[in-house]
């Protein structure tokens, strides 16, 4: 018998117009990271173990962000004529990186200078050359722009596309990011054999393989049963500074006899004064051509935020401060753009540094099945500050310790860095499945079919593989591109493999 009362009709809640929620993602940024400010200090003083902590993370980023920078310095040097090089860089991560200290929302994230810019330092300097303009002019008005745009992203919340990345997208930029450490571990050992005798060229090789192995095997005592669990876990946090100051050692006090390449570092008086840029040299053309660089450049900026972000503030590291995607967008242009205007390199986020200060912060415990769970990240802006304290002090006796270093010294942290971003991926362990008996294969490789599993893996090194000739590829014009092929990668796997894979297999192999 029918009651008579209608059914109550529940009123669907609209999305707001796009114009009403312009800026949002700027306000609940500010709005959620700003009441942890002075924590984000106190976290990395306070608590068992964390001074320790603190100081070994430091420590290690120093030396793997260092000698890299000056390496990368050199580069720049030969790609601008000397107008951008080893100092340049250097004062840019210096006042670059305090700035993002103090600014930034997630204290996490370390921005850096890196390979992908200095290739777009010589589009620059080329085009420059071309147009006939002012190299640094046109330098400084391709960061405003690049900057305008990520400020536009930031309002706009274009971060939201691509704010919880899956898996897969992660993999696949880590393992390029691991073929550039392993492509510059090469670079270095083929310059040896081109410059160095064959025995030089030889001992070469294996310093940089004895810093590698050394490296890894420190840091492996952990899971040994070696001594107690305290002395562990302190050579393991040591690693990677012990094993550059042993094999420097090695071979500066053993093998005197042998000439190899070191670090070279001159800063030029001519060129160490940073000034205001004449924008007055750029002419119309030379205004269009950086708004296109700038464009290309934010992209660039862009995805290497997004992605970075995404793996530092991924749900195994339980961190609970929350993000700051659209904010730190902001900061980064207002850096960028600020330096760019006194001809100081530009930064961005990187990994696997980034990812690694977060994992060398927790706290962790060993599951019953032998899984490392991560219970506790100290989201602390300390280890960022001392960091960048340390380059500075540095300025003052590079010059005098840089000979000592053999580069091979840095191809050996090239390979460690390459290991630990690989290993930390399920990407690698499926690629092992190949030749596999499926009764090793581990639990979530059992729930789909292995047909998927291997279909699923296969597109992923298919995809790495064209990330790579982008970005490997010896013309600069081809690299500018390599920032939207990730962009097209992510848009593949959200429109794309959903229709190719069923759902609940995505679920367990990219989520």
């Amino acid at each position: 018998m029918e009651s008579g009362v209608e059914p109550i009709k529940v009123k669907k809640l609209e999305e707001p117009q796009w114009w009403k929620r312009i800026g949002q993602g700027l306000k609940e940024d500010v709005n959620r990271r700003f009441p942890y400010y002075l924590s984000d200090y106190t976290d990395g003083l306070k608590g068992k173990n964390t001074l320790h902590k603190v100081f070994a993370i430091t420590l290690f980023l120093y030396f793997s962000i260092l000698l890299p920078v000056i390496a990368t310095g050199a580069l720049n040097a030969l790609f601008t004529n000397g107008q951008i090089g080893v100092y340049q860089l250097l004062m840019s991560e210096i006042i670059g990186g305090l700035s993002w200290t103090f600014l930034s929302g997630q204290p996490l994230v370390i921005i850096s200078n890196s390979m992908v810019v200095a290739v777009y330092n010589k589009v620059i300097y080329d085009l420059a050359q071309n147009i006939e303009v002012d190299f640094l002019s046109l330098y400084a008005c391709t960061g405003l722009w690049s900057s305008l745009f990520l400020v536009l992203y930031a309002i706009f919340n274009v971060s939201n596309i691509i704010k919880n990345l899956n898996r897969s997208i992660k993999e696949i930029y880590t393992c390029f990011v691991v073929l550039a450490f392993i492509k510059g571990a090469i670079g270095n050992t083929e310059k040896d054999f081109n410059e160095r005798t064959r025995a030089e060229s030889l001992f070469s090789i294996l310093l940089m393989i004895g810093t590698y192995w050394l490296a890894l095997k420190l840091l492996q005592i952990k899971s040994t049963q070696f001594f107690n669990g305290q002395i562990r876990e302190l050579v393991a946090d040591y690693a990677v500074p012990v094993a550059i100051i042993s094999t420097s050692l090695v071979s500066n006090l053993l093998f005197q006899d042998m000439t190899l390449s070191t670090f070279e570092y001159n800063p030029d008086t001519r060129t160490s004064n940073f000034n205001f840029i004449d924008f007055t040299q750029l002419n119309l053309t030379g205004i269009l051509v950086s708004g296109g660089l700038g464009f290309c450049l934010s992209i660039v900026f862009f995805m290497s935020q997004s992605v970075t972000m995404a793996m530092v503030d991924c749900p195994e590291h339980n961190l609970q401060k929350g993000s700051a995607y659209h904010w730190d967008l902001v900061v980064l242009a207002l850096i960028n753009g600020t330096m760019g205007m006194f001809g100081i390199p530009f930064l961005h986020a990187i990994i696997p540094h980034s990812p690694l200060q977060a994992k060398g912060l927790a706290d962790t415990v060993q599951t019953e099945d032998g899984r490392i769970v991560i219970t506790r990240v100290r989201e602390t802006r300390i280890v960022n500050l001392l960091l960048h304290i340390l380059f500075a002090i540095s300025l003052l006796f590079l010059p005098y310790v840089l000979p000592y270093c053999p580069i091979s010294v840095l191809s050996g942290l090239f390979l460690y860095l390459a290991y630990n971003a690989l290993n930390s991926t399920q990407f690698y362990g499926r690629i092992k499945l190949f030749f596999s008996e499926k009764i090793a294969y581990p639990t979530y490789a059992t729930e789909v079919p292995t047909r998927v599993l291997h279909t699923f893996t296969f597109l992923q090194i298919v995809q790495v593989v064209i990330l790579s000739f982008f970005g490997f590829a010896p013309w600069p014009q081809v690299r500018m591109f390599f920032p939207l092929i990730v962009f097209l990668f992510f848009l593949f796997r959200q429109k794309v493999w959903p229709r190719v894979f069923k759902l609940e297999h995505l679920n367990v192999l990219d989520q």
